[in-house]
């Protein structure tokens, strides 16, 4: 028997429209949450995934000040603002479920990009000593190669196969329904006792690394 994991009539943002924004919403829609694209009332549950990990391959030399600045938007100053405008009530209501997509931060080289998640990670646990007595939970999910156009357009068949075969002990990418699988727990009422973590969905790929 399916578990009904009690998200029926909950009011969901889920802004963006990239593949594992899309399965997301899928998924929430499936379990009965009112799911949008735009703050329409209190919200009970925000996901920030809209943001796209784009040059995995770039360095601190190639980011220059303009894509830092629009880095930091993207990743981070973006979807901080449109928690804080939702905060409020959640506060009021006594529930709230914020699940952020993060990228990596723990790179062999540094960009913009990867000093965004690492400043959206550290505000997904510091946020939870805030909002913590209030009902809301804060917890990151940070995918590995994620099975999406993105990621085919910026590498080559064999070059994808090669790193999978090297570096994932799964064997496979990431999916898209392995991030919104997660992410319906996270917003229930069963995981009401998980926030301020980071959690991998990466087929053993950080533990394979060590």
């Amino acid at each position: 028997m399916a578990r009904d994991w009690q998200l029926t009539g909950k009011k969901a943002l889920v802004p963006g429209e990239n593949e594992v924004v899309q399965a997301i919403r899928a998924a929430l829609e499936a379990e009965g949450a009112e799911v949008s694209t735009g703050p329409d009332g209190n919200i009970d549950i925000i996901i920030n995934a809209a943001a796209d990990i784009r040059d995995p391959s770039s360095t601190t030399l190639d980011s220059d000040s303009n894509s830092w600045a629009a880095d930091m938007e993207r990743c981070f100053e973006g979807p901080r603002r449109l928690t804080h405008d939702v905060l409020p009530g959640m506060i009021e209501s006594g529930f709230g479920r914020i699940v952020n997509v993060i990228g990596s931060f723990e790179p062999m080289h540094f960009n913009s990009e990867f000093a965004a998640w690492g400043a959206m990670a550290a505000w997904s646990k510091s946020l939870t000593r805030e909002v913590g007595k209030h009902g809301i939970t804060i917890n990151a999910i940070q995918p590995s190669v994620i099975d999406c156009a993105a990621t085919r357009s910026q590498w080559s068949n064999e070059d994808l196969e090669t790193y999978i075969t090297k570096r994932i002990p799964s064997g496979r990418m990431c999916t898209p329904e392995d991030i919104a699988s997660l992410t319906v727990y996270l917003c229930s009422p069963f995981a009401r006792y998980v926030t301020g973590t980071i959690i991998p969905v990466d087929g053993g790929m950080g533990r394979h690394q060590r």
